[in-house]
Order: structure tokens, then C-alpha cells, then sequence
């Protein structure tokens, strides 16, 4: 004796996980171009002198120099300055200033919370899930 079924519904249910997947991607994208531009901003406040570190500015070019850039899912806070390293982690004669370190390390929650609240923004949105028949 056999016993068959069929599963009814696969192929929507199938294209509807693959849309949900690429929101989910979408959402991160977002996620991390806002966390990207926020830590800019923590990392240029810190050289400034309004967060724990000492104030880094003296003709402003370190922090105008403060660029943020993203490629799909990785953020980079950066600056190209030659002397910016020997900002952030000092010399035999100057103290470490860890405003690009200490920024990152501060924002870790909130960096988590912008490309989390992305991802569920993009993924939440109603789809078109098929019901699947009774057997």
C-alpha cells in the first residue's frame, strides 16, 4: 500500500523567501550607509573635543579630512592625512588619541541598532506568502 501527497504552493512560497531575502540585503545596505555616516560624525565631535578624547584640532584639517565610505555591506571611516596615524596612535612623544578607535567602540550598539532597524523596516513589508492547501 502507498500513500502519496503533494505539496501545493512551493514555487510561491519559494519566490516569496527569495524577495524577503533580498530586502533583508536591501535593509543592510541602509543599515550600514546610516552607521557609516553616524560614526563619521562621533569620530569628527571626538576630534573636536566633545566626546572623552582630547581635542585634536588646531587648523581643522584632520577633522575636514574625515570621510566616510561604504561598498554594499562594509562601512570605513577614514582619513588620509600622513600624520592622522600618529593622531590615533601616537608617537614616542605624543600620547595615543584614539578618536577613530574609541568612537567605533562607543557606537557598537547604536551601529548595531541602525542596520538591525533596516533590516527589519525592509523585511516587515507585506508579501504575498501563499497559503499552503490542507492535505
Amino acid at each position: 500500500m502507498v500513500v502519496n501527497f503533494k505539496v501545493a504552493g512551493i514555487i510561491g512560497a519559494t519566490k516569496a523567501l527569495d524577495r524577503i531575502g533580498k530586502e533583508i540585503k536591501e535593509g543592510m545596505v541602509t543599515g550600514v550607509d546610516k552607521a557609516t555616516f553616524f560614526l563619521q560624525g562621533e569620530v569628527k565631535q571626538s576630534i573636536a573635543g566633545r566626546k572623552a578624547e582630547t581635542k585634536s584640532v588646531d587648523t581643522g584639517r584632520l577633522l575636514n579630512s574625515v570621510e566616510a565610505k561604504t561598498s554594499k555591506f562594509n562601512g570605513f571611516v577614514l582619513s588620509n592625512l600622513s600624520y592622522a596615524p600618529y593622531i590615533e596612535y601616537g608617537t614616542t612623544r605624543i600620547p595615543a588619541r584614539r578618536h577613530f578607535r574609541n568612537s567605533r567602540d562607543r557606537s557598537r550598539g547604536k551601529i548595531r541598532d541602525f542596520i538591525g532597524g533596516s533590516i527589519k523596516t525592509r523585511a516587515s513589508k507585506k508579501f504575498d506568502i501563499p497559503k499552503i492547501p490542507p492535505l
